[in-house]
């Protein structure tokens, strides 16, 4: 008995031993969550394939409803904007005020704005180069809608504050901007200044004046928004020969050599600064007062 005990034990552990490691098997599957495999899972019911579809009908609906909306929206806001621009906010009262040189109808029939006219179709930048080139004393120009028909402009006059002389003995005005106001005015009005030396290509009233060199021009132009920062109120001319050759006068006597264009703005508050010096004697001295030189003035008299 012990033997075939032996043996029986003998042959068993031989044939587990004849089996493939364990290394060799594949782990146990797990499966979660209870899920199963393709053909194990249920069919939907037919409840379950109603309820889908009602689903999709519904949101079907519900965007067609918001393209219907928004469709309708957009055609009532076209029609109220096209009644706005055909029937609408016509002009029926134009006003105009501030100005001390040309009457409130001048001001009217020089905007070029006529009865009927669409309240917002009224192109206010037209409307006010419009009335500062045919109105050349106008500077500037504000345009104020007022529903239901009423348009208000506000004008501010312009004064000459520089002047050419015209070969026959006439002038040409010009303001501050060096628009011209008149190219063939009788007379030069007081406290203007004199521009030189430069040669014109056109001067028509109502627009800025043209000179026959951009250079001259780009000068001239530097000089005089330096005199106006600066507040020079003794300036009676100006000109310029060349880039390093630019002349401001003082009073009519005094001619500050200003150089190159560098620095305007503290040059001419130097000369100032020394013409006060040279004015104390109360001698009213003539001459030419070099400001070329940073920080030092030297003049010469005459």
């Amino acid at each position: 008995m012990k033997d075939d005990k032996k043996r029986k034990r003998s042959v068993s552990e031989k044939s587990y031993n004849s089996r493939a490691p364990l290394d060799d098997l594949e782990p146990p599957r797990v499966y979660r969550g209870g899920s199963r495999t393709g053909a194990e899972t249920a069919k939907p019911t037919k409840n379950q394939t109603r309820r889908r579809q009602n689903k999709k009908r519904k949101l079907k609906n519900s965007v067609r409803r918001a393209l219907l909306a928004f469709c309708l929206l957009v055609v009532l806001i076209a029609f109220g904007v096209t009644l706005s621009l055909t029937v609408f906010f016509k002009t029926e009262n134009i006003t105009a005020q501030g100005s001390g040189i040309y009457t409130e109808q001048e001001i009217v029939e020089a905007s070029g704005i006529n009865s009927g006219n669409n309240l917002f179709l009224i192109d206010t930048n037209e409307i006010s180069n419009s009335i500062t080139q045919r109105l050349p004393y106008i500077g500037s120009v504000t345009i104020k809608r007022e529903l239901p028909d009423t348009v208000k402009i506000t004008v501010t006059d312009t004064i000459a504050s520089y002047s050419i002389q015209n070969d026959d003995g006439t002038y040409i005005l010009l303001d501050a901007d060096f628009k011209v106001l008149e190219n063939a005015a009788a007379q030069n009005p007081a406290d203007t200044i004199l521009i030189s030396n430069a040669q014109i290509k056109s001067a028509n009233a109502g627009t800025v004046i043209e000179f026959s060199d951009a250079a001259v021009q780009q000068r001239l132009s530097e000089m005089a928004k330096a005199v106006s920062q600066t507040g020079m109120a003794q300036a009676t001319e100006i000109f310029t020969t060349g880039i390093n050759s630019n002349y401001i006068v003082y009073m009519n006597r005094i001619t500050f050599e200003l150089g190159s264009l560098d620095n305007l703005e503290d040059k001419i508050i130097r000369g100032l600064a020394s013409c006060e010096q040279l004015d104390e004697s109360g001698s009213n001295m003539k001459g030419n007062l070099n400001l070329t030189v940073d920080k030092q003035s030297y003049f010469t008299p005459e």
